[in-house]
């Protein structure tokens, strides 16, 4: 027994599932989506920082590095240095050395008038002797008394073999006046591009303090931490604390914890050197920042809910109301009372569907009294009698079959045959006039193996129906009519070998029945309708109305019929409609 709700109810469920869920489904894909949009601008704003500053520091290690790959283009500089380390060869007196050096030191100063002013100071050194030292702001220095085959970015550029190495921060202190000055330097190793000998190392300095420069423009309305670190993870510069634990869990996009506070890492390589740089983003910050658009969308939330209530309290009870008093008169209508009258309402549409059930029951009751139960027997009387047609031309051409196998003399064909048609004429002669379609295909087949014998090797038959639509019910003989004439004004009036189709099929909701012969066909437009095609558009039209009958023919190349059937209007098999 099915449940039953009252009106009031099922507007409830109405007002839930039409206004609640979607305005709790749409408030929470807009905080998703204002949600994803914040992120992806935060992250674009941390990706354009962080590339705003990877190209600052960049450019500055480029002007480093320039300086030291200075010697290679200047031909002269590759001929003092040479001259310099030549130290006991015949006819270079220590004089030409002297020169040489104050050669060096020369191009050293002028090379340094032309770079930007935070670039300090540049020192070449050769194998034990440190030739010169070069400030922008200071005379040449002869630092040969500093001991520097120890010092870290001698021995690394060394090792990169003429590649640049990018130092840390360091003291100047191989310019005694200078040793409290913090630098970063690019080294590299000078090699003669003619014989790759080893000729020196060259260092170009530049002040710790651009870092400043640098990131003090940046401006983030996060808090957050910004470092920068060499290849082994020793922070260059930092704008705030950052503890070594929290260094070496450094992965790009992973979330860190410093005690109570939680930071997203964004790491970006400096393009061609060793160092990278690392923001620390507040994540709790973030999440502050997220948390006034989950309270906008709970107030928009709340404020919907509580606006589609209050119209849903109003318009529910104008309309349950009067719809309780409508099924109470459709109820006394359903006992037989047709006396029985809705009253008026004060929604216009309501009252006009008042005035209409109480139109509907007085019509009602004229047409059941006078009109509906003739129009029915009168129905059913033409049904009867279109299907009654049907018999005698089928008889008639099957026993002429029979007359032709009998000639023959094929006896046993011959009552074969006859307990063939003793089937067939069950199934004609049983009360019924609607039949399943497989019951309708199951007498086609058996029709056309009785007609064969009348066609002999002059007819082929092939017989299709789709699985789908086998238990839907049609009028009996619907479909043999038109076989019948298929065989009889297609077939038998043809001197070729001629095949006959019979199709059944589910397209688009629709079921569709195709006969279709390639015997000699007609001209449809000299030619009219039978009795026998007239009955079968008849009866197809009193079962459905909406059924369609469409055929098309042409002398010499048969005949196709195609009756088209809603699916929707069909009973099932098991139904008692039959």
């Amino acid at each position: 027994m099915k449940r039953v709700y009252s009106i009031k109810l099922k507007f409830i469920f109405i007002y839930f599932f039409s206004f609640v869920i979607p305005i709790i489904v749409s408030m929470l894909i807009i905080s998703s989506y204002l949600k994803v949009q914040f992120t992806k601008q935060i992250s674009v704003l941390i990706d354009d920082h962080l590339e705003a500053i990877s190209q600052n520091i960049s450019s500055y290690l480029e002007d480093l590095n320039g300086i030291t790959t200075m010697p290679y283009y200047n031909k002269d500089f590759i001929t003092y240095l040479d001259t310099v380390l030549k130290n006991n060869a015949k006819g270079d007196s220590e004089y030409e050395r002297f020169l040489a050096e104050v050669a060096l030191k020369d191009e050293l100063s002028n090379y340094m008038l032309l770079t930007r002013k935070d670039i300090l100071g540049t020192i070449l050194v050769t194998d034990k002797v440190l030739v010169s030292g070069v400030r922008k702001d200071a005379n040449p220095y002869s630092l040969h008394d500093y001991d520097f085959s120890k010092t870290d970015w001698y021995i690394e550029a060394m090792k990169c073999n003429g590649r640049p190495y990018v130092t840390g921060v360091h003291s100047q202190d191989y310019f005694p006046e200078y040793s409290d000055t913090k630098v970063f330097s690019v080294a590299r190793l000078i090699k003669d591009p003619v014989t790759s000998r080893n000729l020196g190392v060259m260092m170009a300095d530049a002040n710790t303090n651009i870092f400043n420069d640098v990131f003090s423009n940046i401006k983030f309305n996060i808090p957050s931490k910004i470092l920068l670190l060499d290849k082994n993870n020793n922070v260059i510069y930092s704008t705030g604390d950052i503890s070594k634990d929290m260094i070496k869990k450094l992965n790009n996009n992973n979330l860190v914890k410093d005690g109570k506070e939680s930071y997203i890492v964004k790491i970006r390589d400096i393009s061609n050197y060793d160092w990278k740089i690392v923001m620390f983003i507040s994540d709790n910050s973030i999440k502050k920042q997220l948390s006034w658009i989950y309270g906008v969308c709970a107030l928009l939330l709340l404020f919907g809910l509580v606006v589609t209530y209050f119209v849903f309290y109003l318009l529910s009870g104008d309309i349950s109301m009067p719809i309780k008093k409508m099924m109470k008169v459709m109820k006394e209508v359903e006992k037989g009372n047709f006396n029985v009258r809705v009253s008026e309402f004060k929604i216009i549409e309501i009252n006009e569907l008042s005035r209409a059930l109480n139109n509907m029951t007085e019509k009602l009751n004229e047409s059941i009294e006078k009109e509906y139960k003739l129009v029915i027997q009168q129905k059913n009387a033409e049904f009867k009698a279109l299907q009654s047609q049907i018999h005698p031309h089928f008889l008639y051409n099957t026993l002429n079959g029979f007359i032709g196998l009998n000639r023959l003399g094929e006896k046993q064909r011959l009552e074969d045959s006859i307990l063939n048609l003793t089937k067939m004429l069950r199934y004609a002669l049983e009360d019924r006039n609607l039949v399943s379609i497989k019951e309708e295909f199951d007498f086609l087949k058996e029709y056309g193996d009785l007609q064969l014998i009348r066609f002999e090797d002059r007819l082929r038959i092939n017989i299709s129906c789709d699985e789908r639509i086998k238990e839907y019910i049609i009028p009996k003989f619907l479909l043999q009519p038109i076989v019948e004439n298929a065989m009889v004004h297609g077939a038998e009036c043809s001197e070729k070998l001629c095949t006959l189709n019979i199709l059944g099929s589910l397209k688009e909701n629709n079921v569709i029945f195709t006969v279709s012969d390639d015997g000699v066909g007609f001209n449809m437009e000299a030619s009219k309708d039978g009795v026998g095609l007239s009955n079968i558009k008849n009866r197809l039209f009193l079962f459905n109305k909406n059924s369609k009958f469409h055929m098309e023919s042409s002398p010499d190349k048969g005949t196709i019929i195609v009756v088209t059937i809603p699916v929707e209007d069909f009973i099932n098999e098991n139904s008692d409609c039959r």
